[in-house]
């Protein structure tokens, strides 16, 4: 609530202080929009049994790691094909998804790669062993 006042005092001072003006300004006008649209936490899929071939085959697979340094991935990433997202300490309620996430692509990269890909991690995702 107080980020749309503020927005909307900061558009109001753009449009000349003429509300009628600000009104009719496409920034205030998708602001207002955002405001009254929920708020949505943009979180990558987490892959399932039923969704991980089709994650797989759109490169969209990722790693879920939680400590408090974020280490560079991208040689990793570049080299299986399997992105990684750094979440600090903030750990949700709910990590059984995360887990059977990391869990079902640790299998596949084992399968296909044997355990040597756990040695290029400085910090093995959340739930692998």
């Amino acid at each position: 609530m107080s980020k749309v006042i503020f927005s909307t005092a900061i558009i109001f001072l753009i449009a000349g202080c003429r509300p009628e003006k600000a009104k009719e300004t496409i920034v205030f006008k998708t602001l207002l929009e955002q405001s009254a649209a929920p708020i949505v936490t943009s979180n990558p899929l987490y892959a399932d049994t039923e969704s991980f071939e089709r994650l797989l085959e759109q490169n969209k697979l990722v790693f879920f790691t939680y400590g408090l340094i974020s280490h560079n991935y991208a040689e990793f990433e570049k080299k299986y094909g399997i992105r990684i997202k750094s979440e600090n300490c903030v750990i949700p309620p709910s990590i059984q998804p995360i887990t059977k996430n990391n869990l079902l692509i640790a299998e596949y990269l084992t399968k296909e790669y044997g355990d040597g890909w756990k040695e290029e991690l400085p910090l093995l995702p959340l739930g692998v062993e």
